[in-house]
């Protein structure tokens, strides 16, 4: 695994767009959650939030073990469909309070972000 790769898979087309989905089918299910944190989430999902994505994208390509999963034996390049769906998920379910937590309070509340 390097960082290179980690750095493709996180700007990968068909990787993005198959995390976005899990992402957008997730936060569907965590607007009925009953915290108001992991459902502050849900909505900014939902909403488009560049920040609460781009942050998922970033992390997600970091999962452990995804990296390597990828890498397409020394020639630089990936493929992302080594990805399993059920892996995908299961890395969206294991992020969400980590992401959670960096943008909402647990009452809901949006943190303030850095510019």
């Amino acid at each position: 695994m390097s960082y290179l790769t980690q750095s493709r898979l996180s700007q990968d087309p068909p990787f993005t767009a198959r995390s976005l989905a899990a992402l957008t089918e997730q936060a569907l299910v965590y607007l009925e959650d009953e915290r108001p944190d992991i459902q502050g989430l849900a909505r900014a999902v939902l909403a488009g939030g560049r920040g609460e994505t781009s942050t998922f994208l970033n992390l997600l390509a970091g999962s452990p073990g995804f990296a390597a999963k990828v890498e397409v034996g020394g020639t630089g390049g990936i493929d992302s469909g080594r990805i399993t769906d059920a892996e995908l998920l299961a890395a969206v379910q294991h992020l969400w309070p980590t992401v959670t937590g960096l943008y909402f309070n647990s009452d809901g509340s949006a943190k303030p972000q850095n510019p």
